[in-house]
């Protein structure tokens, strides 16, 4: 049976100055990303969303800006060998744009799931230079479509 595309969702957390929310995949030294996760069965992607938040950084408290109707895509390349990509192509992702108020509360130990050992909050264009390389496309054009600004050279 061929593989499929994983549903789901990536948030792009945004603070008043502008800054967006990263995360640090726990145990792996500069391996930064976008909060992220699979749609449940049953689930409508703006609940994913606000579920895959509360478990992967401890609080689900912010205000939805916009997000794309149709999905983006990716494919895992042939050399990533984890568990999801023995079972799925690829990653097809709904892009939401979420902004808080208070950055400052943000707290892990409340996280059920332990994804992250650090949060920070990098510029779009620092985060176009930390992502793994193979998502940097992927990156790039879910910040377009959402309308986030970067430096186009990256």
């Amino acid at each position: 049976m061929p593989k499929t595309f994983r549903n789901g969702v990536i948030a792009v957390v945004t603070r008043p100055d502008g800054k967006i929310l990263v995360g640090n995949r726990y145990g792996i030294k500069n391996a930064w990303q976008l909060p992220q996760g699979g749609i449940d069965q049953g689930e409508e992607p703006k609940q994913a969303v606000m579920r895959e938040l509360l478990e992967e950084i401890g609080s689900n408290q912010f205000e939805v800006i916009n997000h794309l109707k149709e999905p983006i895509r990716y494919t895992f390349p042939k050399s990533i060998t984890s568990k999801i990509s023995k079972k799925y192509c690829g990653q097809s992702m709904y892009w939401f744009i979420l902004k808080t108020e208070e950055p400052e509360s943000l707290d892990l130990k409340k996280a059920t799931d332990k994804e992250f050992d650090k949060l920070s909050w990098f510029t779009p264009n620092e985060i176009l230079t930390q992502v793994i390389s193979w998502r940097l496309d992927f990156y790039k054009q879910g910040f377009k479509e959402l309308g986030i600004p970067y430096d186009s050279t990256y």
